[in-house]
């Protein structure tokens, strides 16, 4: 976290020129409104040395823009050498992007705004080709490294959030080992798709922003995610924009993936439930979650 006086010295390392700084709501200290010398509107986020993001990712987002993605355009980005902040140990990095209009569809979306959010992760078909290193390999890393090998501890915290908890994401483990690793694809995949991301105004998409974990690997991932949050505000009592929206998602991931990477972004999201801090009772998050997990594992595939 860096206070509004840090983040105001940041276009300074980047080269510009920007004035009429403020936080953004729930910016947590990450994220500052603030303008150009020409008065464009923009966005400035922060990231910690140990979090900044990959040159790639934002390089694969001007790939999708280009496409006709509704995300924001990168003006520039860059290090923040260690010291230049005095009070932020280890340096850090900063991105500068246009600020889209809209705000976050934080109550879920309407049947034509699901449709354009499907229309845009189309758009993300095929982009890694010709781009991403390794073959296109990073997605399908990520997932392995996660679902397979617990390299961010999150098998550790299920087994430690209750007795339910635990046999049900053992039967998980086994259901996802079932199959093989996921073998690398060359969509790009956004790998945070869900209602904070998506900017809306009204009945329009305005943006999907948050690119920073864009990678090269399997699109259906994201209409897992999608999955998982119209699911979640199923069952906290929200509205679907039709009786049918997370089986039509999951039969959509489904004809895309096939159950390799299907049954790892499942997982994936399972174990990243068990992470999130909304809503605030655990006792009501983690049985939402349970019923998550079995209707996933339930289908047919």
């Amino acid at each position: 976290m860096i206070t509004l006086s840090q983040a105001e010295r940041l276009g300074d390392v980047l080269g510009l020129r920007l004035t009429r700084f403020s936080a953004t709501p729930d910016g947590q200290g990450r994220t500052f409104f603030a303008s150009t010398q020409d008065a464009e509107l923009v966005m400035l986020k922060w990231f910690g040395a140990d979090e900044r993001p990959l040159p790639s990712a934002l390089d694969y987002a001007e790939t999708l823009r280009r496409r006709g993605y509704p995300t924001a355009r990168t003006i520039a980005h860059g290090p923040v050498p260690f010291g230049h902040l005095p009070a932020v140990a280890g340096g850090g990095y900063v991105v500068v992007q246009e600020q889209l209009s809209g705000e976050p569809a934080w109550h879920g979306l309407t049947s034509s705004l699901l449709e354009e959010v499907l229309t845009a992760v189309e758009i993300q078909a095929g982009a890694a080709s010709g781009t991403a290193p390794a073959g296109g390999q990073e997605g399908a890393a990520l997932l392995t490294h996660v679902v397979r090998h617990d390299s961010r501890g999150w098998w550790r915290t299920a087994r430690h959030s209750g007795a339910e908890i635990a046999e049900l994401y053992t039967e998980l483990g086994a259901w996802v080992r079932a199959v093989p690793a996921p073998e690398p694809r060359h969509d790009l995949v956004h790998f945070d798709l869900g209602f904070p991301n998506l900017l809306v105004d009204g009945d329009r998409l305005t943006g999907i922003v948050d690119m920073d974990q864009l990678t090269a690997g399997d699109r259906a991932v994201d209409l897992v995610s999608l999955a998982f949050h119209f699911d979640r505000l199923h069952r906290l009592g929200g509205w679907l924009p039709a009786p049918d929206t997370v089986g039509r998602l999951t039969e959509r991931a489904l004809r895309i993936s096939g159950r390799p990477w299907w049954r790892h972004a499942v997982a994936y999201y399972a174990l990243h439930q068990l992470n999130c801090t909304w809503p605030p009772d655990k006792a009501v998050r983690l049985a939402a979650t349970a019923g998550i997990v079995r209707r996933m594992m339930a289908h047919p595939d």
